[in-house]
């Protein structure tokens, strides 16, 4: 399936946490409609999104709870793809930091 707009959704569960979500969006005459969301996890944050043919290519980084706010441990780039009526994960690199 072709993708129109891919978009990064952030979820405060009543101020304490932030998931964020990938959803892919494709436009027809009609409107708008959802082609899947994903979880991408929290605590993130996102620093890219981009489609790539196929593709959809997510630059984040990734916190854990030992890390001080300076310094995130983990740089990720995941790579999803429209399958099915679903977005999957197929690909990931990591950097870690430390």
């Amino acid at each position: 399936g072709a993708v129109d707009a891919a978009v990064v959704l952030s979820v405060t569960d009543a101020g304490k946490e932030t998931g964020h979500y990938l959803a892919v969006l494709r436009h027809l005459g009609t409107g708008t409609i959802s082609l899947g969301t994903v979880f991408l996890g929290h605590p993130v944050e996102v620093q890219d999104v981009h489609v790539d043919g196929q593709r959809i290519i997510v630059d984040l980084i990734r916190r854990s709870a030992t890390d001080p706010e300076c310094c995130p441990s983990e740089h990720a780039r995941v790579a999803y793809e429209l399958g099915r009526g679903e977005v999957a994960k197929v690909g990931e690199e990591i950097q870690t930091t430390r």
